[in-house]
């Protein structure tokens, strides 16, 4: 597990895989849009799932939404192994080493229904498609929840910790708020 932990932390690594986290959904989603909007589309945006219906949209949807989830599972797992040895260092106590631990459930849920959804057109299988979706939003919104946590908890010992936190603690409130 230390060889995966190192190739993850490897500082270049890191670097690519957060620019790619970022460029490869926008790229997607972009190419996704400006394909609807030349077939006739109404240019307001659509429900994302309606990308997932026709070609050649369908297979962009579905290898970007892949590849995404793949990106994200990546940077999960960065910020766990990197927040790990903190967490042990200054000897936060059992709860905070549980609720890490615990974050690795709802991120990677959130990721293999992200995975699963690629794959599920709601015209296919709405059940399916709306309880993936679901899955979606109430993991992700639970994983930013316990990892902007563990942020602020560490931040109070590694003070460079507080660069970002407070857009991190209202993107967490804006998405726990926007599930109610």
């Amino acid at each position: 597990m230390s060889g995966l932990r190192n190739m993850l932390l490897e500082p270049r690594f890191v670097r690519i895989s957060h620019v790619l986290t970022i460029v490869v959904p926008l790229a997607w989603w972009s190419i996704c849009y400006a394909i609807w909007v030349h077939k006739g589309c109404r240019a307001f945006l659509p429900f994302i799932s309606e990308f997932d219906m026709w070609e050649p949209e369908d297979t962009i949807f579905t290898v970007g939404v892949s590849l995404t989830a793949v990106l994200l599972l990546i940077r999960m797992l960065q910020l766990y192994f990197a927040q790990r040895p903190r967490i042990r260092r200054f000897e936060l106590g059992r709860k905070w080493s549980v609720l890490h631990e615990l974050t690795l459930v709802p991120g990677t849920l959130g990721v293999c229904c992200a995975a699963g959804l690629a794959f599920v057109p709601w015209n296919d299988n709405l059940p399916l498609h709306v309880a993936l979706a679901d899955c979606i939003f109430y993991s992700g919104v639970t994983w930013c929840i316990a990892a902007t946590s563990l942020t602020w908890r560490l931040s109070k010992i590694v003070p460079a910790l507080t660069k970002g936190l407070r857009w991190r603690i209202r993107g967490s409130v804006v998405a726990a708020v926007s599930l109610i």
